[in-house]
């Protein structure tokens, strides 16, 4: 089995996907930031006996002089699957990367793909799963997504903070959201619910990304959340624990959280895996369009 991986960050799923594939195998692994790659590069002469797998500095473009590949695995979530990937598939082949079916940082779903004959992508599984950070080292644990932020700064302990949502992507947005963040910082609130201690915050997470609801906002530092917010408040259910929210501002922000909540469980409470999700040609590649089903 060959393998591309697009996203070695510091080389541990790599050196994974090399016991997968034995000494028959080969891993073709692509990292664009330099120093992950050179920290990948060290540990896996550490920690590998046998040359299954070859190392390059690249883009995410891949490795076409290598192809066709059994499988690509990318690491990095992308808004949409690069065609150059859909070439480099072996027809039998399979693709497993984080996609985001809304333009939001931290909103990505794992998602299973599989290449027809004319080289068309389709879905073949939608699941959520806990990636990694790709952190080069030094960078502080807890920094914000490489793509999506919105508005960022950090609070008394150097710690970032970040939101991100449509609304604060126009000029006026912007310092509202920069307002609101600092409020956010400085006067939040731990709030009770409004998930159960049994309900899924991934289930309920994927289920608001299908729904594309005006104001829904990622909020972290570490862990993140998702909600909704508006200029006046925010408020989002924390990853971490369900059961607890982090809320700042105007009260509305938690009541429409709750109710958002209250709409999931009326649908049946579902999750990635009930979510109907397509492949949407644009003129790059291919864009997740998740719905509810």
């Amino acid at each position: 089995m060959v393998v591309l991986e697009v996203g070695t960050g510091a080389g541990f799923s790599t050196a994974v996907l090399a016991r997968l594939v034995g000494r028959a195998g080969w891993v073709i692994t692509v990292e664009p930031v330099p120093q992950l790659a050179g920290c990948a590069d060290a540990m896996l002469a550490d920690r590998l006996d046998g040359n299954v797998v070859e190392l390059r500095l690249a883009d995410a473009c891949g490795a076409p002089e290598h192809g066709p590949f059994d499988r690509i695995v990318g690491w990095y979530p992308m808004r949409v699957v690069p065609r150059a990937w859909c070439a480099q598939l072996h027809p039998k082949g399979s693709i497993v990367v984080p996609l985001a079916p809304a333009p939001l940082a931290a909103a990505g779903l794992l998602i299973h793909i599989s290449v027809g004959e004319k080289g068309v992508p389709r879905v073949r599984e939608v699941f959520e799963a806990c990636l990694p950070p790709r952190e080069a080292p030094g960078r502080v644990r807890g920094a914000p997504p490489q793509w999506g932020v919105d508005v960022l700064d950090y609070d008394e302990s150097a710690r970032p903070w970040w939101l991100s949502s449509a609304w604060m992507r126009t000029p006026d947005g912007y310092q509202a959201g920069r307002g609101l963040l600092h409020c956010l910082i400085r006067n939040r609130e731990h709030v009770a619910g409004p998930l159960g201690a049994d309900e899924s915050v991934a289930d309920f997470r994927a289920w608001l990304l299908a729904t594309g609801a005006e104001g829904i906002t990622t909020c972290g530092t570490e862990p993140w959340g998702i909600g909704w917010s508006d200029p006046e408040g925010v408020a989002v259910v924390d990853s971490s624990c369900g059961a607890r929210s982090l809320a700042a501002g105007s009260p509305r922000a938690i009541e429409v959280l709750t109710g958002w909540v209250q709409d999931w469980r009326d649908a049946g409470r579902p999750g990635a895996a009930q979510l109907g999700a397509r492949l949407v040609e644009v003129h790059d590649g291919w864009r997740l369009q998740a719905a509810l089903a």
